[in-house]
């Protein structure tokens, strides 16, 4: 079984890059090859400059990691912990200490520095974690499902620090199963099913990749005639048309042509729009229609070599009846 399918991506130096999946996409075993916890069968991948497969060691110094399975030490301080993974790292003793306070001051836990992390909240516990991954000073840092478990202010508090990281040049790598974060937060981002990329760019991309409908809401000085529904229903792109009295709700998917087609026909019969208002699709729709999409396909793939082996079933018992 395939996890991982012959990926080509680059990801830009200082950006914020979404890798979306559903569990068993490939999303979790392309990480950790490019982290180097995992070698490639083939291929390889170059993180900041190294070799994954020629040059591990390398990689690892210049990268910071936050996940599940990366934890603090709850029986010590935020201060020691930091010390801690400072050492591990080989951080200068000189340049070590200002480099804690600098951090903890970052995400606002100078006042809590010499406190047990047992004591943290979920949140602190969080953002000591990526101060943690930055002691080092990584120029590559991946944020594996951080907001998970937290309350929606401590969610915001964290991308916002996700932003600041990327402000200080710092490329972040961002994964996680709440798709309205990625829209928000990630500069690109690209969509894995069955250990292919299925689509790739910004939000708003990869939504016209997918061809996502969307819905205008017109309002109007009147209540439409059947015909004028008729029309707009049969129109290229409309896929359908409800209304309530005035009001006009019209999913499309070439949305700038069909409009234009109805606003002309609409004026063409006297019939005044009073207010328009465009419902773009969310990147959560765009994903489940590309998920659905390849799903189907390949099922289409799977009943294909079923038949194929139906037939040679029956090929070869033929065979076997007349010999």
């Amino acid at each position: 079984m395939v996890a991982v399918d012959h990926i080509n991506l680059e990801i830009k130096k200082g950006e914020i890059f979404g890798l979306l999946g559903p569990n068993g996409a490939g999303k979790t075993t392309t990480i950790r090859m490019l982290c180097t916890l995992l070698e490639p069968t083939e291929g390889t991948a170059r993180v900041v400059g190294y070799d994954i497969r020629k040059q591990p060691a390398e990689v690892r110094r210049n990268i910071g990691v936050v996940s599940e399975g990366v934890d603090l030490y709850g029986d010590l301080t935020a201060r020691e912990n930091l010390i801690l993974f400072g050492k591990l790292f080989g951080v200068p003793r000189n340049i070590l200490t200002k480099k804690i306070d600098d951090l903890l001051a970052f995400v606002g836990l100078t006042d809590r520095a010499d406190d047990l992390v047992s004591t943290f909240s979920t949140g602190m516990r969080k953002k000591t974690l990526i101060v943690s991954s930055l002691i080092h000073s990584p120029k590559l840092l991946y944020l594996d499902e951080v907001t998970s478990g937290l309350d929606p202010q401590t969610a915001v508090s964290v991308r916002d620090l996700t932003r600041r990281l990327r402000e200080q040049g710092i490329t972040v790598i961002w994964t996680t199963h709440s798709l309205d974060e990625p829209e928000k937060l990630c500069d690109r981002i690209g969509i894995i099913y069955g250990g292919r990329i299925l689509a790739l760019g910004t939000p708003k991309e990869v939504k016209s990749v997918a061809s996502v409908s969307v819905t205008i809401e017109m309002t109007l000085d009147m209540q439409p005639a059947r015909e004028y529904l008729d029309y707009i229903k049969n129109l290229d792109g409309v896929v359908a048309v409800r209304s309530n009295e005035r009001t006009l709700k019209i999913t499309v998917h070439n949305h700038e042509a069909s409009l234009a087609r109805i606003i002309e026909y609409l004026n063409n019969n006297k019939v005044k729009i009073v207010d328009i208002a465009k419902k773009e699709p969310s990147l959560e729709e765009a994903f489940l229609k590309l998920i659905a999409d390849a799903s189907a396909k390949e099922s289409g793939k799977i009943e294909q070599e079923v038949e194929r082996l139906r037939k040679e079933i029956i090929e070869a018992m033929d065979k076997i009846k007349v010999e």
